[in-house]
C-alpha cells in the first residue's frame, strides 16, 4: 500500500503542476485577424476547463496517495506461536519400517 501511495502522490503533483501550466498557457491564446474596427471575440478552447480539471485531479490524487502511505507505512504485529519441541517416531508397518522425525 505504501508503494502505491508514493506513487499515486508522485503522480498526482506531477498532473497538478501540468494543470497549472494548461491554465495558464490558455491566456495566451492567439485570435484570429479581425477585419472590423469593432470587437473582435476569441473563442475559449477549453485550456482554462481542461487546466482546472487536472488541477482538481491531480489534488484528488496527492490527497489520496497520503492516506496510503500513512497506512502502508504502520507496522504489522508479529504473532510469534510458541515453538514446538523436536520430535521423533519409529513407525512399524506391514511394508516396512519408518523413521520420521521433526527438528
Amino acid at each position: 500500500m505504501m508503494v502505491g501511495g508514493i506513487l499515486l502522490s508522485s503522480i498526482g503533483a506531477v498532473v497538478a503542476s501540468l494543470g497549472t501550466m494548461v491554465y495558464m498557457a490558455s491566456d495566451n491564446i492567439l485570435c484570429e485577424p479581425c477585419m472590423s474596427n469593432g470587437y473582435c471575440p476569441c473563442e475559449e478552447k477549453g485550456g482554462k476547463t481542461g487546466g482546472i480539471a487536472l488541477i482538481i485531479g491531480g489534488l484528488l490524487g496527492v490527497g489520496a496517495g497520503i492516506p496510503l502511505i500513512v497506512i502502508g507505512a504502520r507496522k504489522v504485529p508479529v504473532i510469534e506461536e510458541p515453538a514446538e519441541a523436536p520430535a521423533a517416531a519409529l513407525l512399524l508397518g506391514p511394508g516396512g519400517l519408518t523413521f520420521r522425525g521433526q527438528f
